[in-house]
């Protein structure tokens, strides 16, 4: 049996849908829950003692949930076949190494980060970026040896690193190890500490629980000034990639896990026909659709450039010279060039799809 567990598949897409269009909101114009709460319009100054949530605050969490969802039928399956641990934490930490060097690859090339204003240098700069990533973490449509295939990764690996240290950025910006994009560094630690956690208490649920009990204890005992927790959470060898306080993010990652073990327990008690009716608007729309990257690309692509079409137009319709040049031509000339970077983004993020595949 080799059926795709199309509800987790919908609630990732929708999860990368919904972070896609929270990213290209345009600014100050819409009402409140169109942003996060604690940055509300028209200045979005963050103010952490505003209450609340809106649905903005919601999907970065819903990735993360199906992300652990993702586990058992990722790593339990290998584990099934009689993988040995130690290689499924090689993995593991393979992984999160890889998607702490995109992490850090992605953030110094924003078109922020190479220009003020941003001009089409910085944009052709950003789409490189994007066409560099995706030798690396994606296997090429190619009819090639094993090596083959090797080269082409680790030969974009070295472009990469070539393009951090050589690219000119803005002002004395240079090259740093601690110059990242804070989602995907998160992402990078969660695909690392909960694989590892899984791939130890997978026949032991309550040993997991456990570990979330321990890491609650110690994030309330780190607040104690001098104690052996708060010098455990300040410890950091590699701060470019791991914090302590970045661990909080596993009270979402595990309950996933939960909820994926439910899940596939519930594929094993069904047959072929079941599976495919789900009462899900999100799942009807993709069962029919054997390739579900192609589907996913395209409803995302789409999206983000009748998102950004309509931030033009209102770019355009209340054009404030007077705004930092903020609406003035050459920033809607830069924002229609970024066109095809945010697609290419898109894309990418879909065709790695963080969270391992679904299928049971």
């Amino acid at each position: 049996m080799n059926q795709r567990a199309t509800s987790l598949d919908a609630l990732r897409g929708y999860a990368i849908l919904t972070m896609v269009l929270s990213a290209t909101v345009v600014g100050g114009i819409l009402p409140a829950w169109m942003y996060h709460a604690q940055t509300p319009p028209p200045t979005h100054a963050f103010n952490p003692e505003l209450p609340g949530l809106t649905w903005v605050d919601l999907v970065f969490p819903f990735f993360l949930f199906s992300m652990g969802a993702a586990f058992p039928f990722s790593v339990g399956k290998r584990i099934e076949r009689g993988e040995r641990l130690w290689r499924l934490s090689w993995d593991a930490l393979k992984r999160g190494l890889q998607l702490t060097f995109f992490a850090i690859f992605i953030q110094h090339f924003y078109p922020y980060m190479l220009s003020s204003p941003q001009d089409l240098r910085a944009w052709l700069w950003a789409i490189g970026c994007f066409i560099v990533l995706f030798p690396m973490f994606m296997r090429l449509p190619l009819n090639l040896p094993v090596w083959g295939h090797a080269a082409i990764k680790w030969g974009a690996y070295a472009v990469a690193v070539v393009m951090l240290l050589t690219v000119q950025r803005v002002g004395e910006s240079n090259f740093s190890l601690y110059t990242s994009n804070i989602i995907i560094l998160l992402l990078a630690n969660m695909a690392l500490f909960g694989t590892l956690i899984y791939v130890f208490t997978r026949h032991n649920p309550w040993m997991r629980v456990g570990v979330l009990v321990i890491l609650a204890a110690l994030i309330l005992s780190a607040k104690v000034e001098g104690s052996w927790c708060s010098e455990l959470a300040a410890f950091t060898p590699v701060g470019w990639m791991y914090r302590f306080d970045y661990l909080m993010y596993l009270f979402i990652v595990i309950p996933g896990s939960f909820a994926g073990e439910l899940l596939m327990e519930w594929m094993k008690k069904v047959n072929d026909f079941a599976i495919g009716i789900q009462f899900n608007c999100f799942t009807v729309l993709s069962a029919n659709i054997k390739d579900r990257t192609d589907f996913w690309i395209k409803i995302v692509g789409t999206s983000t450039v009748a998102t950004d079409f309509c931030n033009i137009l209102i770019s355009e319709r209340d054009a404030d010279p007077t705004v930092s040049g903020r609406y003035d031509p050459g920033y809607i000339f830069s924002f229609k060039i970024g066109f095809f970077e945010n697609i290419c983004q898109n894309a990418f993020c879909t065709f790695a799809g963080f969270g391992s595949g679904a299928k049971y």
